[in-house]
Parts: structure tokens; C-alpha cells; sequence
């Protein structure tokens, strides 16, 4: 009789530990709701390429401001609905998708993604002119 009291005791331990650890261990964790999955998918189709185009479908960096130049200008330029943009637009835009901490500076003389035209003082995503 006291074996099987002894038995019980141990696994009425047994069963307290794990109740408690499933309230530590699992109930700290947060439950992602439908619209967070939503949000997610929405941001990673803004910022996903293709590998062809920059080399990097989605790069890897702790600080969005150490992404590679190419593959932050082309994201700002496949989120531009217009072909023809000022340096605000693009700025802007940049900062709309990646968060008021970006603080890379697009080039006046543009680069690989955009083209600058003097006349109109507008930059012309490289690709979308007719």
C-alpha cells in the first residue's frame, strides 16, 4: 500500500511539472492571427524579386540601411505604380516600405534601377519606358 502511495506521489509530481511547463514554456509563446499572416504575405510579395534581377530573391542583413543598394532600389522601383517619378516619390516610397529607420539616400544621377532626365528633372524606371 504505500509503494502504490509513493507511486502516485511521484507521478502527481510528475504530472504538476508538466502542467506547470506547458504554462511556462507554451503559454509564453503568441498565437499569430489570420490578419498577421495576411500582413506578412502582403509585405514578402512587396519586397521578394526575382534571383535574376539582383542576385538575391530576399537578401539577408540585421539593418535594412547594409541591404544591397540594387536590390533596395529595384523593390522601391517594382512598388512605384508610375514609370515616371521625382527623387521624393522614390524616396518616399522607400521609406513607406521599409520603415522610418531607412536612411540610404537615392543617387541624383540615378543608377541601375531608374534613369535621370534633366529636361523633365524626373527619373524613369530603367525597363518601363516605351
Amino acid at each position: 500500500m504505500k509503494k502504490m502511495l509513493v507511486i502516485i506521489v511521484i507521478l502527481a509530481i510528475i504530472l504538476a511539472g508538466m502542467i506547470i511547463y506547458k504554462k511556462t514554456a507554451v503559454g509564453t509563446k503568441d498565437d499569430v492571427s489570420i490578419e498577421e499572416i495576411k500582413e506578412i504575405e502582403t509585405y514578402i510579395t512587396k519586397i521578394y524579386l526575382w534571383k535574376e534581377i539582383t542576385n538575391e530573391a530576399l537578401p539577408t542583413f540585421e539593418n535594412i540601411n547594409e541591404a544591397n543598394d540594387t536590390w533596395v532600389w529595384e523593390v522601391v522601383k517594382k512598388n512605384l505604380e508610375e514609370f515616371a517619378v521625382s527623387i521624393e516619390d522614390i524616396q518616399n516610397k522607400a521609406k513607406e516600405i521599409f520603415g522610418e529607420n531607412f536612411k540610404k539616400e537615392f543617387p541624383k544621377e540615378g543608377n541601375n534601377s531608374y534613369e535621370y532626365e534633366e529636361e523633365t528633372g524626373r527619373y524613369f524606371a530603367l525597363g518601363m519606358r516605351t
